[in-house]
C-alpha cells in the first residue's frame, strides 16, 4: 500500500462497490484463506456431500427458462445441453441464480432474449427483457498483491 501511496495513486476504501471510481488502490474482498483461494465448486465439493445440490459435468447451460408469472417474467430454470449434444431442461425448485462468470453470463442472459433489441434480434432471438447494458463495457481490473510484491523483494 505505501509504495502505491508512494507513486502519487489515490486511496479509496471501497473501490469495487460502486463501479464509478476504479482508479487508486485500496482493499479488494477475495475469498481466500491460509494461502488459498477457494472456488464455488471447491466450496460443494470439498463439504460433507450436500444433498441439495447435483455437479453436472459436460453440461452447457444455453440459457434461461423464462416464464410470466403474476405478470413479471421469472426465470424458472434452465436449458442445458449435456456432453452427447442431448437438449435438457432443468427446473429449480425455488430460484435460479446465474453465476457464469463475467464473459459467460452476459451470453447466456442474451441467448435468452435479455439484454438491448438491438443485440439480441442481431442474433434472430426474440428480445423478452429490454436491458441494453447486458454485454457491455466488460472491463478489465488490473488487480495485484502487495504480499507478492514483497516476496520479489526479499
Amino acid at each position: 500500500m505505501d509504495s502505491y501511496k508512494s507513486k502519487g495513486f489515490p486511496y479509496k476504501a471501497d473501490m469495487f462497490t460502486t463501479g464509478k471510481d476504479h482508479f487508486g488502490y485500496g482493499h479488494a474482498t477475495r475469498t481466500v484463506g491460509m494461502g488459498f483461494r477457494m472456488t464455488s465448486s471447491q466450496y460443494l465439493t470439498q463439504a460433507n456431500k450436500r444433498s441439495n445440490v447435483t455437479i453436472m459435468t459436460n453440461t452447457l447451460v444455453d440459457k434461461l427458462k423464462l416464464e410470466k408469472r403474476d405478470g413479471k417474467i421469472t426465470a424458472t430454470g434452465v436449458h442445458a445441453i449435456s456432453e452427447d449434444d442431448s437438449r435438457i431442461t432443468l427446473n429449480a425448485k425455488s430460484e435460479v441464480i446465474l453465476s457464469a462468470g463475467s464473459y459467460c453470463t452476459p451470453a447466456i442472459l442474451l441467448r435468452s432474449g435479455i439484454g438491448g433489441k438491438e443485440e439480441v434480434s442481431k442474433h434472430g432471438i426474440e428480445q423478452i427483457v429490454d436491458l441494453p447494458g447486458v454485454g457491455q463495457n466488460l472491463q478489465d481490473h488490473l488487480v495485484s498483491c502487495p504480499r507478492a510484491f514483497k516476496s520479489l523483494h526479499h
